[in-house]
């Protein structure tokens, strides 16, 4: 028999052991046939050592020592001689930039070769909305690839854009012509983006369709042709910085809007 080692590097340099880079209670094993192992003895961190035969031999892992796992095609070859290897990981980390819940953004850690994806998780902050993560000049959105085969350490770093919350105050004047009780019922508001002084309705990200800009309904009441002013009004919340209009409807009614006083940028 002949001494083996096999050194687990994290990020190419730093050894670890394989505990904590996969599970707790992981241990490495080596085969040369996939059905007799052999257990590596931890000799100091991140180093596991053995007495091995000549021969090709697997690295693999096992929780229980019951069912393995093989790490990669990498293998130590005996030949009358000593010999070793190194397992590789890299790191995946999460720069928040502000945001929140760092708790729901760990550090992950891959064998080198392995397919990785950006977490589906995505970041808050008060007042911002999140973009997408950045690492270099790269951009990703959230549960995208990563990368089809790792090879270095990854930092990605949320992008932001900052939002604002728009009030809208309301001035109702209505008349079809007959006294109609209630008429300023059932107004529904949308807050439209504009883009060089057009609508711009394909702009799902700050169109009246996103999540964070939704349509509100009015139902405060008017009667007897009598204008009814709201200041406590509804919010637009979090909606992205830009030039927006608001839009109003109501079924069978032709509704038109008259620009009132400015507040937080928007009439």
């Amino acid at each position: 028999s002949f001494p083996a080692t096999v050194n687990v590097l994290l990020n190419d340099s730093q050894k670890t052991d394989i505990g904590y880079l996969t599970d707790s209670a992981a241990k490495l094993y080596v085969s040369t046939d996939g059905v007799s192992y052999t257990e590596l003895t931890r000799s100091e961190q991140g180093v596991y050592t053995a007495e091995l035969k000549n021969g090709t031999w697997y690295v693999y892992t096992s929780t229980d020592g019951t069912t393995y796992t093989k790490l990669d095609d990498g293998a130590l070859v005996i030949n009358n001689a000593s010999s070793s290897r190194d397992l590789k990981f890299y790191s995946v980390g999460y720069d928040l930039n502000g945001g929140t819940d760092a708790a729901d953004f760990p550090i992950t850690y891959h064998l080198r070769g392995s397919r990785v994806d950006v977490t589906h998780v995505q970041p808050t902050r008060n007042n911002y909305i999140f973009r997408n993560w950045t690492a270099g000049s790269a951009e990703y959105t959230s549960g995208s690839l990563l990368t089809n085969s790792i090879t270095a350490p990854y930092t990605l770093t949320a992008d932001w854009e900052e939002t604002i919350d728009i009030k809208v105050n309301v001035t109702i004047r209505y008349s079809n012509g007959e006294n109609v009780d209630n008429a300023g019922t059932g107004v529904h508001f949308e807050l439209l983006n504009l883009v060089d002084g057009m609508v711009n309705p394909t702009d799902l990200s700050r169109s009246l369709t996103a999540d964070n800009c939704p349509g509100y309904t009015y139902t405060a009441d008017t009667q007897n042709h009598e204008s009814v002013y709201t200041p406590n009004g509804f919010t637009f919340e979090n909606v992205p910085m830009g030039s927006y209009t608001v839009a109003c409807t109501k079924s069978d009614y032709n509704v038109t809007v008259t620009a009132g006083e400015v507040e937080n940028g928007v009439q």
